[in-house]
């Protein structure tokens, strides 16, 4: 921070300047950390996602009989 030592004025647009500097660098890991938990969380969604799907469609097959293609298969109720 300098001073005017002739007027003993502080020079207020570098006391400000090195404030913002000084809340980016302790705020900037934050902002990383989320940014890294809203890609992992993303990722994350997507594989619950796709692993519903299979399961879903593992459960229409057995129980009504149904594939992906529209093919029907006998089932567990006729059989029983």
């Amino acid at each position: 921070m300098s001073v005017d030592l002739k007027s003993g004025q502080l020079n207020w647009f570098d006391l400000e300047t090195k404030c913002q500097r000084l809340v980016y660098d302790v705020m900037q890991p934050t902002i990383n950390r989320q940014n890294e938990q809203t890609t992992q969380f993303s990722q994350l969604k997507n594989e619950v996602h796709e692993d519903m799907s299979k399961r879903i469609a593992e459960l229409e097959f057995y129980v009504f009989g149904k594939t992906a293609e529209g093919a029907q298969n006998p089932t567990k109720f006729d059989l029983i």
